[in-house]
């Protein structure tokens, strides 16, 4: 969810390749790898949080897509007091 609310990628969009070069710093070209990206792109679209660039192989995070990601970044840094 980092790497899709970076604001690099709102003019361009984003790619496979782009995206999976973010998440897995190290090993992004292994064919495990590969095929990870593809099913969270998947995933990502069947929830439509993004949507594909017609006759490209790129991918726009909708507008929708900016707010539930940004609520979901938001309440995952958050950090819960101990009420004691």
């Amino acid at each position: 969810m980092v790497a899709l609310s970076d604001g690099a990628y709102l003019i361009n969009g984003v790619n496979n390749k782009l995206l999976r070069h973010k998440i897995f710093n190290g090993d992004a070209d292994s064919k495990r790898n590969i095929n990870k990206t593809t099913r969270l792109i998947a995933k990502l679209k069947a929830h439509k949080l993004i949507k594909k660039v017609p006759k490209k192989n790129r991918y726009y995070v909708t507008a929708n897509g900016r707010k539930i990601i940004n609520s979901i970044l938001l309440y995952t840094n958050k950090t819960l007091l101990n009420v004691a």
